[in-house]
């Protein structure tokens, strides 16, 4: 927003807090979706039940990482409506453990990583009824490609896509501009509107 005032015209833009970002799985296409996510500034967590693969020495140093109880319980993660969950653990039982738990906490962004008829069976096995619309399965954006850089670019983009309403397409078919004007407010904005 745009503040005028008599004395000067004052920008101001809230900034909130970073992404927080939960992986489940530990697979070696986690790594470059926490790169990216890092480079994005997203505070990151990967949680996994298999102990010997979430201590990954490729995981960049901020993020932080979780061992899961063997029940595959998120109750000690501080997960919420505010927050994104990629579910990619290339584990179907591991999955049906853990998606009714991410259903109940509502986050704000939940990906499910591979086709849609493994996550609409996931869905009827564990009584989640049909995928709603705020789940994202597939998870990711159609960018192409199959490499783990490229689903995780595409996985990457996508959550920010949501986060900030957006609908992903390409910008030269936009028929306005890539940015809204701010609101201007103040005594020198509502003289210039005039009566």
């Amino acid at each position: 927003r745009l503040l005028r005032m008599d004395e000067a015209d004052v920008f101001v833009e809230w900034i909130g807090p970073p992404l927080r970002l939960f992986v489940f799985g530990s697979g070696h296409d986690v790594v470059p979706l926490v790169s990216m996510a890092g480079m994005l500034g997203w505070q990151v967590t990967v949680a996994d039940v298999r102990a010997e693969r979430v201590a990954m020495p490729d995981l960049p140093p901020t993020c932080q990482v979780v061992t899961l109880p063997m029940t595959a319980e998120i109750d000690g993660l501080d997960l919420g409506p505010a927050d994104a969950a990629v579910l990619m653990t290339h584990n179907y039982p591991l999955d049906a453990e853990l998606l009714p738990q991410l259903l109940a906490r509502s986050p704000r962004y939940l990906g499910l990583l591979g086709p849609r008829t493994r996550a609409e069976k996931l869905f009827a096995e564990t009584g989640a009824g049909p995928i709603p619309d705020a789940v994202h399965a597939p998870v990711g954006l159609a960018l192409g490609g199959d490499q783990p850089e490229t689903i995780a670019l595409a996985i990457a983009a996508e959550i920010q896509a949501v986060l900030h309403q957006q609908p992903a397409g390409f910008l030269r078919s936009r028929n306005r501009p890539i940015h809204e004007p701010p609101v201007e407010l103040g005594d020198a904005a509502e003289a210039s509107a005039g009566p």
